[in-house]
């Protein structure tokens, strides 16, 4: 059974994105949902972004993985993606979650492929 246009080329797309990702340094989906979450909220703190209050696990697995787009982790010897970066406070010691410049680069181009 053959793909209709529309669906090959939602797949293509995707694809596509999903290799920008991957050569920006994005290396799972959940790494990339991060990525989007925080790219369409620029400027939010992270648990406004993710709608979890700061103390849940699950908002602290989210995180992490936005350390992991930022600078990294002590256990990774600090090798991050550098695609995300934290800016001032907003609540408290809670900071505003921002994009590098490859961060808007990458963000450019999922846009662009979207």
């Amino acid at each position: 059974m053959y793909l209709a246009d529309k669906e090959a080329s939602f797949i293509t797309r995707q694809a596509k994105i999903a290799q920008a990702a991957s050569v920006a340094g994005i290396r799972s989906t959940k790494q990339l949902e991060i990525f989007l979450i925080c790219m369409a909220g620029e400027g939010q703190c992270l648990s406004d972004l993710v709608g979890l209050a700061s103390d849940t696990p699950e908002y602290k697995t989210r995180y992490a993985i936005a350390r992991q787009l930022m600078q990294g982790s002590p256990c990774r010897d600090y090798r991050g993606a550098n695609l995300l970066r934290w800016g001032e406070p907003v609540y408290g010691k809670e900071k505003a979650v921002l994009l590098t410049s490859d961060g808007e680069r990458l963000g450019l181009k999922i846009l662009a492929l979207a």
